[in-house]
This record gives C-alpha cells, sequence and structure tokens, in this order.
C-alpha cells in the first residue's frame, strides 16, 4: 500500500482486443535508486470488481515492476490462479495493452509536461533503460524515451537519440558515445578523440547500466552505437577541422 501522492496518473478503458478498466500510478520516487529493496510488481487484477491477484509476477514485463494501480477486466476467469487454457494467452494481450498504453502515455510527457518528464526519468529511467537493452518487444519504443547529456547540451541538459540524430551531420553513419562516472571525467576523453562540441555531437553515458544499454542494443533508427574511443573510430572520420588542427600540431613537433 502507498500513502504518497502519485507522481505519475494514467486511467483508461478499452473494448479490444478485451474489455479493460485501468488506474495506474508512478509512485513519488524509486525505492530502488538508494539500493535498498526490490520493488515487486503490484499492478493487482480484478475480474468484475473482485479482486483475483494482488501481485501477478506475469502480468507486466520485469522492467515496469514500478507500477502500481488496478486492472479490470470482465473476459479473466475468477480462477485464473488455477490457470485454464486460455489464461495464458489473454493475459499476454493484456500485458501488451497496458504495456503499450503506459509507453505512449510516456512518449507524449517530453512534449506536453516536459519538466515533469525530466523528474520521472531522474528517478524511474533506470527502469527504462533495463527495458531497452533487455525486452526486444518494446526496445525501439523504449530508446526513444531515453535521454543523454550530449557535446552540445549544457551540463545537467539532456537530449534524445532522436534530437541527435535529426542534428548528424550527411556523412556521419554512427551516433558516437563515452561512458564514464560523470560527465567531467568523460570531457578529456571527448576532447582528445576530437569530437569538438560544433560538429560531433558525441553523448555521454555515466552510470554503469548505460553502458549496458549501449552495448546491448546496439542501434537507432539505423545508425550503429559506437563508442567514441573504440578501435573502429579512425582518424578519418573525425571532424574536418580537428583534423587539421591534430595535422597543425604533428608538423610542429617534427
Amino acid at each position: 500500500m502507498r500513502f504518497d501522492t502519485p507522481r505519475l496518473r494514467l486511467h483508461f478503458s478499452a473494448d479490444a482486443p478485451l474489455a479493460i478498466h485501468a488506474l495506474l500510478f508512478v509512485p513519488e520516487d524509486n525505492p530502488e535508486r538508494f539500493g535498498l529493496v526490490r520493488t515487486e510488481p503490484a499492478v493487482a487484477m480484478y475480474c468484475r470488481k473482485i479482486l483475483i491477484d494482488a501481485q501477478p509476477k506475469d502480468l507486466l514485463p520485469e522492467w515496469l515492476r514500478f507500477l502500481r494501480g488496478v486492472v479490470d477486466s470482465e473476459d479473466l476467469p475468477l480462477n485464473i490462479r488455477a490457470r485454464p487454457p486460455r489464461t495464458g494467452s489473454l493475459i499476454k494481450k493484456l500485458s501488451r495493452v497496458i504495456t503499450r498504453r503506459f509507453i505512449n502515455f510516456l512518449r507524449k510527457r517530453p512534449r506536453t509536461t516536459p519538466d515533469s518528464y525530466k523528474e520521472f526519468y531522474k528517478r524511474f529511467g533506470v527502469y527504462l533503460k533495463e527495458g531497452a537493452a533487455l525486452d526486444a518487444t518494446y526496445k525501439d519504443e523504449l530508446m526513444k524515451l531515453l535521454r543523454y547529456e550530449s557535446s552540445l547540451t549544457k551540463a545537467g541538459e539532456t537530449t534524445s537519440f532522436a534530437d541527435y540524430v535529426s542534428r548528424m551531420k550527411e556523412a556521419q553513419k554512427e551516433i558516437y558515445y563515452l561512458v564514464g562516472p560523470s560527465r567531467e571525467a568523460i570531457e578529456p576523453a571527448r576532447i582528445s578523440r576530437g569530437f569538438a562540441p560544433a560538429t560531433s555531437k558525441c553523448s555521454s553515458a555515466t552510470k554503469n547500466v548505460d553502458e549496458y544499454v549501449m552495448t546491448n542494443v546496439h542501434e537507432f533508427d539505423g545508425k550503429r552505437l559506437l563508442a567514441a574511443d573504440h578501435a573502429d573510430v579512425k582518424l578519418d572520420e573525425l571532424p574536418k577541422r580537428r583534423r587539421k588542427e591534430r595535422s597543425r600540431k604533428s608538423r610542429r613537433r617534427h
């Protein structure tokens, strides 16, 4: 049971493919953020207002375990714990509807209430990253919800992968990123690799989970995700202005 004020609330009804009435909410804060406890699923399932499972383990994907609320569907059998033959497919359909509804709900937030989404992401973004890295079904949608700092953003400000791609030069085929404990720790490596702020838009991933996301997702919108300090990043791929600077320095040394 929760007594705090919900950070986000989603209420919807649907008639197809199942009759559903759902009230979902995101808690004010994320206890997993402090490493104290693992959140357990808590979206209860009802059938015609009769509780049939208070903590269903397979209703939603693991990365949505932070959601709270209730789902009532008259299509569910009252003896769901006995697992009649059709139950598995019904729960999968129910899961798809709820998950996609919630993703679409989040997708609109950066445009309609950017500050609210920023605060939500600060506390619960780790779950979206987990889903992007591990859940192939929703990977593409979740990648659109992720936010990272870029060499073109001020410290503390973030950008989306879609915005990054929209600013890429025509010749650039990869999305470059660097992973480190902080932006300050990453900055020297970014500069030494020739990624000047005006041209490269190199993104900064600063937590361990971010490296896991980058190495498991591989690409976004057909663009390969490539670590800026990877051996595959060749000098001739770097911005022309930076190559000229390196060339002049090399001539002076010799």
